[in-house]
């Protein structure tokens, strides 16, 4: 469920979706419907077969002309099924690279200073909620951590963005504190986990 203005607006200028991408966002290619045509004509593809989802959605709303909500459920999805590649451990690699790679797609459609802060706040999010479900070893985190600061979300002038979701907000924050103060996020991330998925039943 989105806020209110996502059901009443359009979206189809650089303001309008730098507020869409500041939002807890749903990343997955099949909660969505695409012109065929808009597809082929801008010739976007999958990437690997890993967290495609995100740079593909990403980069079809940045160059879509239109973008509407609607408030109906059409689609149900199974989570957390055993062997589900959403359960792996190692998938913040793969973030990383999914993040690496909008921000060269940013960079090579000239926009991104306009969409830096919500990209960083995207990043973020994204990472924490990985890091929340991950069980990596404190040397492969703390080597993916500064791999994260030094090459990928590297800029110091950027602030977060605020979501949609207290939850998601708080979350992200302590995870850039952590990140920032070399913290490792993962256990505080699970409780905060937790304690979030009690209150949401």
């Amino acid at each position: 469920k989105y806020p209110d203005f996502c059901y009443r607006d359009s979206f189809s200028d650089n303001k309008s979706k730098e507020k869409l991408f500041s939002l807890r966002f749903n990343w997955n290619v099949w909660a969505k419907i695409y012109k065929r045509d808009f597809i082929l004509k801008n010739k976007i593809v999958f990437e690997g077969t890993i967290l495609e989802d995100i740079l593909f959605t990403y980069e079809t709303v940045l160059i879509a002309d239109n973008i509407i909500f609607i408030d109906e459920r059409n689609y149900c999805y199974r989570t957390f099924r055993k062997n589900s590649l959403t359960l792996f451990d190692g998938r913040s690699y793969y973030v990383c690279e999914v993040i690496n790679k909008i921000k060269n797609l940013l960079v090579s459609k000239k926009l991104y200073k306009k969409h830096k802060q919500s990209f960083y706040s995207c990043g973020y999010l994204l990472l924490a909620t990985e890091f929340e479900r991950e069980n990596l070893s404190t040397q492969e985190y703390n080597k993916l951590c500064f791999k994260i600061k030094n090459e990928i979300l590297n800029e110091k002038d950027v602030k977060i963005k605020i979501f949609d979701s207290l939850p998601y907000k708080i979350r992200t924050y302590i995870f850039v504190f952590c990140l920032k103060h070399d913290i490792n996020y993962q256990n505080i991330g699970k409780i905060l986990r937790k304690i979030w998925l009690f209150f949401k039943r």
